[in-house]
């Protein structure tokens, strides 16, 4: 497998890179900067790219090419939590673009890419694509978009060729996770390592998943030519699809 990971240098990204090296593929990491890269080791290549930016969309599209890329993998994203008086206009469209629009943009520009290979198009979502949460909105609507674009996309993909699945991972051990559950508990004024503990409580399985075993779950979900769900949701019994 040729696999390009966006959002590489992340700690998701970056537990992504590692599970797919450890198999022995070739890995093209993708991040905003190098600065991210740096962060992603083992890579057989790496571009800086803005997804949002066209210039810099085609010169990833012309480098997937030349690769024979198979296999592409969107593991970025922004925290969006905020009080719905604190919502800005501008931070909301920003919440959507990186987390929406951007993946959107990429697939359309690597469609006759992964239709020549009959390749994988792989996207981390969350379970806040499937359970709303209070102090979230702009996270959520990002991300209920994207599961139900993996869902209505993924029959017409199949029909060309390539697989188009989603991740709804629940509470990863991630910085977006804490950044996130910071704002959370600040609404309420309940001190953080409360808020974490009754957080963890509410999971049947009694605590948060690892990068590590996203990283296996996605790996699952990337093979090609093989029976795999639409949406995978692994967040410990806390959300059930």
């Amino acid at each position: 497998m040729r696999a390009a990971i966006v959002g590489a240098g992340g700690a998701i990204g970056s537990a992504v890179v590692k599970r797919f090296v450890d198999a022995g593929c070739w890995v093209m990491g993708i991040d905003i900067s190098e600065e991210a890269l740096d962060r992603a080791a083992e890579l057989s290549e790496r571009m800086v790219c803005d997804l949002m930016n066209d210039k810099q969309l085609i010169k990833l599209r012309e480098k997937m090419e030349q690769q024979n890329v198979d296999c592409i993998i969107t593991t970025h994203g922004i925290d969006g939590s905020a009080p719905l008086s604190e919502l800005s206009e501008e931070f909301y469209e920003k919440v959507l673009n990186i987390n929406t629009l951007g993946i959107y943009r990429l697939f359309r520009m690597a469609l006759p890419l992964l239709k020549t290979a009959g390749g994988s198009f792989t996207i981390v979502i969350s379970q806040a694509g499937l359970k709303p949460e209070a102090n979230n909105a702009a996270y959520c609507a990002s991300k209920y978009a994207l599961s139900g674009w993996v869902r209505s996309i993924s029959d017409y993909a199949a029909k060309e060729g390539v697989t188009v699945r989603g991740i709804c991972p629940g509470c990863i051990g991630t910085p977006l996770y804490y950044s996130a559950q910071k704002q959370f508990a600040a609404s309420i004024a309940m001190p953080l390592n409360e808020w974490l503990m009754k957080r963890e409580q509410n999971i049947p399985l009694g605590r948060i998943a690892s990068t590590a075993e996203i990283a296996e779950c996605i790996w699952f979900l990337a093979q090609k030519n093989v029976r795999r769900p639409i949406l995978l949701v692994p967040t410990g019994g806390e959300t059930l699809v």
